[in-house]
């Protein structure tokens, strides 16, 4: 299974995917919401802006592994030939190999292999909410 990720073509990667951050030695984001991709490459192709000319047309290409992978929303999608899978927030994305340019889709767009850590730790809503109670009432 091979998963993507359009990027919109708006917006580059932060300079924390690019550089290692001395404090932890590492590359990479920490995604704050829910990550949305297909299994479709097309459909990616549709959402990073390539067709519509866009500066920073850009795919993510990400090869899940049994830990780190996104739930399957195919069976209660609005739009099933997306074959969408949701990644939870706070999930970690950093590189997995060096970008590509390509010809794709009638256009030049950028291809990046990344790696995508699930944070399995991370609190529920109900126990954020719970936390922040806590803390007013402190």
């Amino acid at each position: 299974l091979q998963l993507y990720r359009g990027l919109g073509g708006l917006a580059e990667l932060p300079d924390q995917f690019h550089k290692v951050n001395p404090a932890t030695g590492s590359r990479g984001y920490l995604e704050f919401g829910f990550m949305s991709t297909t299994a479709n490459k097309s459909i990616a192709m549709q959402y990073s802006g390539v067709k519509e000319g866009k500066p920073r047309a850009m795919v993510m290409v990400i090869e899940p592994n049994a830990v780190d992978r996104g739930a399957s929303l195919k069976e209660f999608s609005q739009y099933p030939r997306e074959d969408e899978y949701l990644y939870l927030p706070s999930s970690f994305v950093q590189p997995n190999g060096e970008p590509q340019v390509k010809w794709e889709s009638g256009g030049v767009v950028t291809i990046v292999p990344v790696r995508v850590s699930v944070n399995l730790k991370m609190d529920r809503v109900d126990g954020l909410l719970g936390k922040k109670k806590a803390m007013h009432l402190a």
